[in-house]
């Protein structure tokens, strides 16, 4: 079967490759025209859109409920889809655009120009706005995308794909540019990412089994939507009901998101009143609380946190509170337990909240705000891939810069090196 898998991925892989060589040189108004041609066929081809959904949700059953409902889709959830195309398309064209432009003494002139990455593959599990989200980024960038979604939404992504495909090629999109794989099956996906020759970046939206497979297989860069292991640390200077709206939207507002907090840490000379007070808060929100044991002898209600909770993304109404002397036991403890995605300091002392920005070494860190605003949209990006916990090429939530590179552009009028 895999020798199947790989005659059809290298006849797409070369298709893709010289698509995206003619994507590249297009006009910027052309790829607007077609992101807005599929934006509007989204619309146009609802109810077909939302058929092959029901189909797949009758499949499974079992499926957890917030899983479930995320990878529903109804009228409201399309229209939003379609904005979202919309956006993408308006928004600063990055291509040919100079970074920094400088003349040496010999007189050559020196640009640094942003250019497309290549071809993509997005490999992503459940979420099927994620297959609109990676072909109107990709494209927009100038990027050939190949597309591998979950089996648990795969009629929903292949039929997205294909009327997000069939209106751009109709508006001018390069034939092969924009690949669903066929396949349900995840064997096809140790074939795709051993192609290293049509290749050039993976991108991965999923869990460990997804990153394994990667870690073995993947012969080019793969930028990592990594686990969320999310803190908060609640300083000796802190506003107290600042740090307690703060922690209560960073857990409840969405707590299956990557960008939820996880773990809370409190200074222990506020720890007496704060650590009451919060957890008074978060059993009226029904937030199972897992405490160390400074922190249970203050509420002693809380269960014992296991040696394993913190390295644990919970995905759910639970949460890890520990007490720490000072700023430094708080980055300490977060960078033994940290994913890298996204840490936050509540504290009105700025040169705290100064070594703190220094001293965490992750994706996004925050001062006086929820980790929940980690995420493309709310950076202006307008939208995102994911959240890259990788250090290159990507960091953060990975928008259309982060889906180009860059090359150097070298003027000269005859120079030649001595």
């Amino acid at each position: 079967m895999s020798t199947e898998y790989r005659e059809v991925l290298l006849h797409l892989g070369k298709q893709a490759a010289s698509a995206q060589r003619r994507l590249a040189v297009l006009p910027p108004q052309l790829r607007h025209r077609f992101l807005e041609a599929a934006a509007q066929a989204l619309r146009e081809r609802q109810s077909e859109i939302l058929q092959a959904n029901a189909a797949d949700l009758a499949q499974v059953n079992d499926l957890d409920p917030a899983l479930r409902a995320r990878i529903q889709l109804d009228g409201r959830r399309l229209e939003r889809l379609a904005r979202l195309v919309e956006g993408v398309a308006s928004l600063n064209d990055p291509i040919g655009r100079i970074e920094a432009t400088w003349l040496r003494p010999n007189g050559l002139k020196i640009e640094k120009t942003r250019v497309p990455v290549g071809t993509l593959a997005v490999i992503y599990e459940s979420l099927p706005e994620v297959t609109v989200r990676a072909a109107a980024l990709a494209l927009k960038a100038g990027n050939a995308v190949f597309l591998r979604g979950s089996a648990e939404c795969f009629a929903t992504n292949r039929l997205l794909a294909r009327v997000f495909r069939e209106a751009a090629e109709a508006a001018g999109l390069p034939e092969g540019a924009l690949v669903f794989l066929p396949w349900a099956e995840r064997e096809a996906v140790p074939v795709l990412v051993e192609m290293d020759e049509y290749i050039d970046v993976v991108i991965a939206r999923g869990g460990t089994d997804l990153d394994q497979l990667l870690r073995t297989h993947a012969r080019m860069p793969v930028v990592r939507q990594g686990r969320g292991v999310c803190h908060i640390y609640v300083d000796v200077a802190a506003d107290p009901d600042k740090a307690r709206r703060i922690i209560l939207n960073a857990k409840i507002q969405q707590p299956l998101a990557a960008n939820a907090v996880e773990t809370v840490l409190i200074h222990r000379e506020i720890a007496p009143l704060f650590a009451p007070e919060l957890a008074a808060e978060l059993a009226e929100a029904k937030i199972e609380i897992h405490g160390d044991e400074a922190f249970r002898q203050l509420v002693p209600h809380a269960l014992p946190a296991a040696p394993g909770d913190w390295d644990r993304e919970h995905l759910g109404p639970v949460l890890n509170l520990a007490v720490v002397n000072d700023v430094q036991a708080a980055c300490d403890h977060i960078a033994e337990h940290s994913t890298g995605h996204s840490e936050a300091i509540v504290t009105e002392d700025r040169k705290t909240a100064a070594f703190f920005t220094t001293a965490i070494d992750s994706a996004c860190v925050f001062v006086n705000a929820s980790t929940r605003f980690t995420d493309g949209g709310e950076f202006g990006m307008g939208t995102d891939l994911g959240v890259s916990t990788s250090k290159l090429h990507a960091r953060g939530p990975v928008g259309l810069d982060e889906l180009t590179t860059y090359k150097y552009v070298i003027q000269g009028k005859g120079q030649i090196r001595e």
